[in-house]
Order: structure tokens, then sequence, then C-alpha cells
């Protein structure tokens, strides 16, 4: 009987190796977290290897503390050695494949995927990795010279050809790997992101919101969240506010994230005559993130970014039932569809984002179609469940 137990267990058994985890920002980190939580929740045993940072330690204890006791999701974080990483973090993952017995593995960032294509002989288990977004361009085209010089191409597509398979997290970065690696064509399948739903956070009223923020009752918040960087369009967002706020004097718009262009957008934001109407708020955390969604009349992101392979932020607003305005770029539109759960943009028209975020504010009965709209989408189609779901039958339908 113990034998039989142990087997069911070791084969329902993932590990995740992923350099990128929470706290830790980005859509890679987001996506390992979400599936080894949605991998949890259907009856899999998860482990996550990933890098631990002395800055982070608190933060990091109690995001594992929160996984393994509400999910029994074990996650092993080894020291960041800078210049060393990728190496030290390949001889983890052999010495914990070593001491334990897993049925799948799942290589889950580039990080995880440069480690294991320079360091190390992969284990003798179904491997798989995913592809969020500029991994194409970065080992096959544009690639930098440290990483030609170390023969990532070839590297790259050796480990990619030797795994059992691999995930793209949409249709459209399937189609740039499989454009520069057409062996792939039948081995690269797609599984959307899959995000989380807070019932408490989406029985939080706008104005309850609104006030946890400071925000007055009266406002109405156009809220946009990101790494602040040129193609990310705050820019054209700011522009379009502009104008708006011109006609709409109680117009409130909150900006999450930091980066190289936060000057710049301050400095636009003045120059517009809007600074005072403005706020940047950095980082936040999950829960104040989670706030600023509900207390929003529109989330708004006019992204020009050319490698947003499918745009995870729109889904999370969606989530805390709140509709989009999002740019019609690169993945994007398989995160939003125009007209349900938001509305894709021209990302440099101006006039156009200027209308949209009008109509949100004005329109109470359009807003609320849309955010209905919004939250039955992403549900049915994009939850924990289902990402973990089709993951799954992609790893052990054949076995």
């Amino acid at each position: 009987m113990q034998a039989d137990r142990a087997e069911q267990r070791v084969g329902r058994s993932v590990l995740i190796f992923s350099i990128e985890f929470p706290p830790h920002l980005g859509g890679a980190a987001t996506y390992a977290r979400n599936l080894a939580v949605g991998l949890s929740e259907i009856g899999y045993d998860v482990t996550v290897l990933t890098i631990g940072r002395k800055e982070q330690v608190e933060n990091q204890a109690q995001i594992d503390k929160v996984l393994l006791e509400s999910n029994g999701i074990a996650v092993k974080r080894i020291g960041f050695t800078p210049k060393l990483y990728l190496v030290v973090m390949a001889r983890a993952l052999r010495r914990l494949v070593g001491q334990r017995d897993f049925s799948a593995l799942i290589i889950a960032d580039s990080g995880a995927q440069k480690s294991s294509a320079f360091f190390l002989r992969l284990p003798d288990l179904p491997a798989w990795t995913v592809f969020h977004g500029s991994e194409a361009d970065n080992y096959f085209g544009k690639s930098t010279l440290p990483l030609r010089l170390a023969g990532a191409p070839a590297r790259m597509r050796k480990l990619f050809n030797s795994l059992s398979g691999c995930i793209a997290v949409s249709d459209w970065i399937r189609s740039q790997i499989v454009s520069l690696l057409p062996e792939l064509e039948h081995r690269c399948s797609v599984v959307h992101h899959g995000v989380e739903f807070d019932e408490r956070l989406l029985a939080l009223s706008r104005n309850d919101a609104k006030a946890s923020l400071g925000i007055n009752a009266g406002k109405n918040v156009v809220f946009s969240a990101s790494r602040l960087i040129d193609e990310k369009g705050q820019d054209v967002l700011l522009r379009a506010f502009a104008i708006a706020a011109r006609k709409e004097p109680n117009l409130l718009l909150v900006i999450a994230g930091d980066g190289p262009a936060r000057p710049g957008l301050e400095a636009l934001a003045t120059s517009e005559g809007v600074a005072d109407r403005v706020r940047f708020m950095g980082r936040l955390d999950s829960e104040r993130m989670g706030s600023c969604y509900r207390a929003c009349d529109v989330f708004a992101q006019p992204s020009r970014y050319p490698f947003d392979s499918f745009g995870l932020v729109y889904l999370e607003a969606n989530a805390c039932g709140r509709a989009v305005i999002a740019g019609d770029t690169a993945g994007i539109p398989e995160s939003v569809e125009d007209g349900i759960s938001g509305f894709l943009v021209d990302p440099l028209d101006v006039d156009r984002v200027s209308e949209l975020l009008l109509q949100f504010v004005w329109d109470s009965e359009f807003r609320s179609r849309l955010e209905a709209g919004a939250l039955a989408r992403v549900r049915r189609e994009f939850s924990l469940n289902t990402m973990a779901r089709r993951t799954a039958d992609l790893m052990f339908s054949g076995t």
C-alpha cells in the first residue's frame, strides 16, 4: 500500500525551474507562481527551484510560507551569486533531481533556459520549456555579442530539440519561435496564462477601494501599471488623459511601476498641465495593486512594446472586474477581446484613447457592460485551473 501511494505521488510530482519568481516582478515570475498554484490545486505535488536575494529575505520568506501552507508548494531558493548564478542554479537542479524522483521538469523562463543550455546535462525525465516573449529575438535574432560568442544559438537550439516539448504563452510567440526553429512546428503548443480570482477583493466597492488609497470618492480613476519604459505607452496615455481632463474635471490618473521612463513621464505630466492630477505610485504590492484595479473606472495601457507576447496585466484587471484599453500590438489581442473585455486601439492614437477614457467615465451603463463581460470571459477562459490542466495534459497525456 505504501509503495502504491509513493508511485502515485511520483507520477504527479512536478519540478518548476525558474530564475524569476515572486517577489520578483514581471510576467515570467507571475507565470511560474501561478502555474505552481494551479498544478497544486488539481492534485500535483509541486516544487519550485529559484533564486533568493539577500535584500528580499523577508518578502521571500512570507511568500514561500504562504505557498507551502496554502498549497503544499515547496520553494527551494538558492542564494544569488552575480556572474555565476547560472552555473550555481544548474548544479542545484542536478542535486535536487538526484535527491528525489520527479515525473516532469518545467524550465519556466529564459534564465532557466540559459542555465540548462550552457551548464546542465538534462536529467533523465520528461522536460518542457516555456517561451514568454523575446527569447526568439534574443537567442536567434539580435542576440548580444557575449551570447553569440558563447554559441547561444546552437546551444539553445540543441536544448529545445532535446526536450519533450515546448509551451508558448500565446499564438503570437509560438509563430515567432517556429519561424526561426521550424523543427518545433509540431512540438510547440500554446497554453495561455491563467489568473487568480480574489472574491474578497471583488466584493470591495469602487468607493471603498478609493478610500483605501486616499482617493476622494468623487474622482474618476484611470489606472495603468507596468515597468515604466517608453514603449509601454504611458506617454500616449498621458497625452490622451490631458485632453480628457480638460473636459472632465474629476479625472485622476494613477500610474504604478517604476523604470527609466519615469522622469520623462513626470516631465510630460507637468508640460501637459496635469501634474496635480497624476499620481506616480512606484512599485506596489499585490494588495495595493488590487485596490488600484478596483478603484479605477478603466485600466488603460496602450502598449506598443514589440515583445508584448500576451498581456497578462489586462487579464489581471479583468479578474478584478475592470475593463481595459490596450494597444493592438504583438500578442495582446489574445488577452483582450475587443468590445467584450475592453478595447484594442492603435497605440499611437491619442484621440481614440482620450475618447474611450471619457466614455468609460461618463457612460456607466457602457462601463458596467464591459466590466461584466471582462470578468465572465476571464473566469471562463483564463483561470489557473484551465492553465494547469492544459499544461498537465501536454506533459502527461501520453503517460
